[in-house]
């Protein structure tokens, strides 16, 4: 279990961040297969997981979807 907020998709949906952030881990995880993880700062984190392919890479800024 855990705090977060699980969003399904369509397969091919691009993911967009929800703020600004850095990306501090993105590659293949055990259980959510391929992953990424947006630190917001003050705690906060956004991870997506279960992807079709990422298109980011570790330490690489990303603003929040307009």
């Amino acid at each position: 279990m855990h705090e977060g907020v699980d969003v399904s998709n369509r397969i091919g949906t691009p993911v967009v961040a929800p703020a600004d952030g850095i990306i501090t881990d993105s590659g293949n995880d055990l259980a959510l297969g391929k992953a990424l993880v947006i630190s917001h700062g003050f705690g906060m984190t956004t991870r997506y997981g279960h992807l079709s392919k990422t298109l980011v890479k570790v330490g690489q800024r990303v603003k929040r979807a307009k």
